[in-house]
């Protein structure tokens, strides 16, 4: 299948060796540079030398797109219109998600697969929890409303389908005051974050647009990716994260169980509950959102009234 990866990187040289060397061991069609502009000085020589490291590519076709400003995380959204209007899919890896050896054979299926069903908004690759939950459960993979950005894929219908949604998230769920906590309770904070300007990105937007037209993403049982930029990265959070990459697959998959009935609650109420959980923050996290979205609120009206 003709589906190009899009490779976001910026300021990691290191870690692109290390996701070309995951992706040169399996079948690909195209990959598709976007590398972001430095935003001080100190980026120049690490910017400069992933742009060297991606114009040595010479196992794959390959288009690079060099941004001389940074764009930051924002831009990529702009980057995936672009695509959208080229390629018929696409599947995304970020220059901090490691993919397995079958992560690509995974997305061709499961995008082929899952063409037609239009509940089914996107293909993921990274699986938030333990093999443990997944004892008794006889498919390859499971449905979730909670959008992951680590390794996906989508059909470029599907993402322009959302295309008002994520421009207008703000006006969703009553102006973000209703977001139910079906996808993770952090998932109402962070919307308010992103709405107030205190954190800058693009997949929370996703997330609620998703979530506002009752779509899911298909993860696998069995994680594809693994996140190396916890320890550096606009988001990161050090060496280790006790809910960060419990379950990753180095074998090789031949076939897929895909599930039909992809709404969660009909074939996994368990799994969704527990995926939900996940990322349920702790007990001050929780205080910490619902204040956030008291003083929100508060604010709005204030606003308005005046």
């Amino acid at each position: 299948m003709k589906i190009p990866i899009i490779i976001f990187a910026y300021n990691r040289p290191d870690n692109l060796s290390r996701i070309l060397d995951g992706l040169k061991k399996q079948d690909l069609f195209k990959l598709i540079f976007f590398i972001d502009g430095p935003k001080t000085e100190t980026d120049v020589l690490n910017v400069r030398e992933t742009i060297n490291i991606a114009k040595s590519v010479d196992w794959c076709d390959k288009d690079i797109i060099i941004h001389e400003k940074n764009r930051g995380l924002p831009g990529m959204s702009h980057d995936m219109d672009t695509i959208s209007d080229m390629h018929e899919m696409f599947a995304v890896v970020e220059d901090d998600c490691l993919p397995m050896p079958d992560f690509f054979h995974y997305v061709c299926e499961s995008l082929k697969y899952y063409k037609d069903y239009k509940n089914v908004f996107a293909i993921g690759g990274y699986q938030p929890l333990r093999t443990k939950y997944f004892k008794n459960y006889n498919y390859s993979v499971v449905s979730s409303y909670r959008f992951l950005c680590w390794g996906w894929a989508t059909w470029s219908s599907k993402w322009k389908e959302l295309k008002y949604e994520r421009d207008n998230f703000e006006k969703l769920f009553n102006n973000l005051n209703d977001i139910p906590d079906i996808a993770g309770i952090d998932l109402i904070g962070g919307a308010l974050a992103v709405k107030e300007g205190r954190i800058k990105t693009w997949d929370i937007q996703v997330s609620l647009a998703m979530l506002s037209q009752n779509k899911v993403m298909i993860l696998p049982v069995n994680g594809l990716i693994k996140n190396i930029g916890l320890t550096k990265g606009t988001h990161g959070g050090g060496d280790f994260h006790p809910n960060h990459n419990l379950n990753i697959s180095y074998a090789n998959i031949s076939n897929f169980d895909f599930i039909d009935d992809v709404i969660p609650g009909i074939h996994n109420s368990y799994l969704c509950s527990m995926i939900k959980k996940q990322f349920n923050p702790d007990i001050y996290d929780k205080f910490s959102i619902k204040l956030n979205k008291f003083f929100f609120i508060v604010k709005n009206q204030f606003h308005y009234e005046n």
